[in-house]
């Protein structure tokens, strides 16, 4: 069953894509191992930002294509081909946690981030910048980690995230605000050394 999405603002289905998806209705294999050659590094990213398992995430997205494929002559997304495929993984995300017992925190109102940022000392052994960007984007809460690598590293639009998690564009943009602050708040050691390097918009 395909995923129901709640975004208020779907997005069109492009001529190319319709045509993609009726040739997998109609049981074409090279138009489904074409869409599973455009999406699986993608979506498998995207899933082990929730699980944190490599393993787990390729399984859960194979379960993913497996669906698609099992059910083709009545696959038609609502949305784009896109959208459609990663709400799928993250319902197949969610699903999983779930059944193990791990839930991921979604609620804004618990703050998982702390008060303090460390002290110069500390992070001057993180002498690598790159790393230390990796390793403040790991600590971020996890909706807004998930949130800021679907749009700065997948180059998803807030729309696209919007539909995949089923979440307004407005939250998605706060999430994404929110990240900047608590990663130059995190970083602050680097910038005040190197002022030149500084984080995007």
């Amino acid at each position: 069953m395909a995923p129901e999405l709640s975004n208020p603002s779907p997005q069109v289905i492009s001529t190319r894509e319709r045509l993609s998806i009726e040739r997998i209705n109609q049981g074409d294999e090279k138009a489904f191992e074409e869409l599973v050659r455009a999406y699986a590094a993608r979506l498998i990213r995207f899933a082990i930002h929730i699980t944190r398992s490599n393993e787990v995430a390729k399984d859960l997205v194979q379960e993913v294509f497996c669906h698609v494929w099992e059910n083709r002559s009545r696959w038609k997304p609502e949305h784009t081909v896109l959208s459609y495929l990663y709400a799928a993984t993250r319902n197949q995300a969610i699903g999983y946690l779930r059944h193990k017992r791990f839930e991921t925190p979604w609620n804004d109102d618990v703050e998982l981030i702390a008060e303090e940022v460390p002290s110069a000392d500390e992070q001057v052994h993180a002498t690598d910048f790159s790393k230390a960007v990796e390793e403040a984007i790991e600590d971020l809460p996890d909706r807004c980690r998930i949130i800021f690598r679907l749009h700065r590293e997948d180059g998803l639009t807030y729309e696209e995230i919007g539909c995949a998690l089923q979440i307004s564009q407005k939250t998605v943009k706060a999430q994404i605000s929110r990240a900047m602050k608590i990663l130059r708040i995190k970083l602050s050691y680097f910038f005040a050394l190197l002022p030149f390097l500084n984080l995007p918009d």
